[in-house]
């Protein structure tokens, strides 16, 4: 049982991964990518921490640290599609070399 759950863990973990890795060009898909691999790792520790008040205030910090990276994320967004009208890093002058 415990092998079929870190199987669908370690799936989550790739998927979120792939999906960043091929659509890096916009930002708000690899933001949610990477609420997802957050997600998947947040399903890793509470599996394999089990319970307990010490592992619990843990569990709490790391998902406050992960809704912070989200809001940031999304807040670069909104900033991102109000100066340039999308959200395509191909668009911004900062990558041309």
């Amino acid at each position: 049982m415990m092998m079929i759950l870190n199987f669908y863990i370690f799936s989550m973990f790739m998927g979120g991964l792939i999906c960043m890795v091929l659509s890096h060009y916009h930002l708000l898909v690899m933001v949610l990518s990477l609420e997802f691999l957050m997600l998947s790792i947040y399903y890793s520790l509470s599996l394999s921490m089990g319970g307990g008040m010490n592992n619990c205030l843990l569990m709490m910090l790391y998902l406050f640290v992960v809704v912070c990276e989200g809001s940031l994320g999304m807040g670069l967004l909104v900033s991102l599609v109000k100066g340039f009208g999308a959200d395509l890093f191909g668009l911004l002058n900062l990558l041309r070399c």
